[in-house]
């Protein structure tokens, strides 16, 4: 697998991320971004005009 940084071996570590971003003044919407909202939404945006481009034809 991956090399990890120390202290963020898997996944469960994920709220210390979020506990240091807090700390150091991000948003909960920035936080949100940083943790993968981007893609989510860009891959919604994705499946929503393949589905309306398949209903075209």
């Amino acid at each position: 697998g991956a090399d990890m940084p120390d202290g963020l071996e898997d996944c469960s570590k994920l709220p210390k991320i979020t506990e240091a971003l807090l700390r150091k003044g991000y948003s909960e919407e920035d936080i949100r971004k940083i943790l993968g909202g981007n893609i989510l939404r860009v891959m919604e945006q994705s499946e929503k005009i393949s589905k309306e481009m398949q209903a075209a034809q």
